[in-house]
């Protein structure tokens, strides 16, 4: 089963866990296609979660959907060094 396409008073609200930093917490959407981007900094180790949770209507109806998106930062990679010599 598919869910209903909103109609009007579409919005999208972002939180994060606690090591996650949102940069945009809530978006209005006006145009009903395109994509959306979500600024985000991770400010500590290991798996965080970002919640996205949109909200519209539907036909005179309130309706609320939500999702989760798991990240996780990267640990930086060692630097390289380099050893040089001179004759």
């Amino acid at each position: 089963m598919t869910a209903p396409l909103l109609q009007k008073n579409v919005s999208i609200q972002l939180t994060g866990s606690a090591n996650v930093e949102l940069l945009d917490q809530n978006i209005e959407l006006i145009d009903f296609s395109g994509e959306i981007t979500a600024r985000f900094r991770l400010t500590g180790k290991g798996f965080d979660v970002i919640t996205i949770t949109v909200t519209g209507e539907h036909n005179g109806d309130s309706l609320r959907y939500s999702s989760r998106v798991y990240v996780r930062a990267k640990q930086a990679a060692p630097p390289l060094t380099m050893e040089v010599t001179s004759r």
